[in-house]
């Protein structure tokens, strides 16, 4: 048999560099170089890349997700433990995941030893305390590479997927609860832990103009609607700021939700666009 073509691996870069252990480049769990994952361990042994988003489609709808972590050695034996009754045939788990505002769903990376999906990479839907689940129904995999150095080429900052966008509000901060009151009573909640807020793709919170011009200016900004500078002129205690969060993809929606919800609220009146920067926003398992 010919000997596999080694793939082009991309220089990509780990918040947590674990250090391999020298086991003779001997094959592992049944499988050896010729899987892309195999190489992958012998350069390191797992690990949370420095750029871990990606977008999927997800229970109807484009998502945004992040790699938790690679697993490294040991991790990979105890999932295979863990889900072995569950796996699909012929795969291996090789990665957490993590799906924004979904709090339930434990989604794992695969990547299969054999078949037509050889050396290819999943996310693999792998829901809670749910009851028996069939290991061949195909609806809970979801391609997102054909391989693991493609996979780990795809992936971006997440800032790159997720906007945060400021509306400046002619009013001063005592109308701010009667604004926030009205997103509410329309189902639009205000921000608490990352979650969007169900069925409408976003999350808002109020802003000092302290807190806009910190943000705004800190060169983290994806598109300036406004000269920044214009705060210079506005900069005053009583000017606050409307701030929406959502996917890019989502933008166009959330600010339409908004404003349906804010039409008939007269501390609504004028607003206006002020800027839109990244959420910049850091997952828990970075701390």
């Amino acid at each position: 048999m010919a000997e596999r073509k080694r793939p082009k691996w991309p220089s990509t870069k780990f918040l947590r560099r674990r250090k391999t252990e020298n086991d003779d480049q001997q094959p592992y769990l049944g499988f050896g170089w010729e899987l892309d994952y195999f190489e992958f361990l012998q350069k390191r042994d797992g690990g949370i890349p420095q750029l871990d988003a990606f977008p999927i489609h997800y229970e109807g709808r484009k998502r945004a997700a992040r790699v938790r972590s690679f697993y490294g050695r040991q991790a990979l034996c105890n999932s295979v433990v863990v889900h072995w009754d569950s796996l699909p045939r012929g795969c291996l788990p090789i990665g957490d995941v993590e799906i924004d505002g979904d709090d339930f769903d434990s989604p794992t990376l695969l990547t299969f030893r054999w078949g037509e999906h050889f050396n290819k990479i999943f996310f693999w839907d792998n829901p809670h305390d749910i009851g028996p689940l069939d290991p061949e129904d195909p609806s809970r995999l979801i391609r997102v590479a054909n391989s693991l150095p493609n996979f780990l080429r795809s992936l971006k900052n997440y800032d790159e997927l997720y906007y945060r966008t400021f509306i400046e509000l002619n009013t001063t901060p005592l109308e701010l609860p009667t604004i926030m009151e009205a997103l509410r009573d329309c189902g639009v909640e205000e921000f608490s832990d990352a979650d969007y807020t169900k069925g409408k793709n976003c999350t808002t919170w109020s802003a000092t103009w302290q807190e806009y011009y910190a943000q705004i200016s800190v060169g983290h900004s994806v598109k300036k609607l406004g000269d920044v500078a214009v705060v210079s002129s506005v900069a005053k205690a009583s000017r606050c700021f409307l701030a929406i969060d959502a996917c890019h993809w989502d933008q166009a929606s959330a600010l339409r939700a908004v404003k349906k919800a804010l039409k008939n609220v007269p501390a609504f009146k004028g607003a206006k666009k002020a800027g839109q920067t990244a959420a910049q926003r850091e997952p828990y398992w970075r701390d």
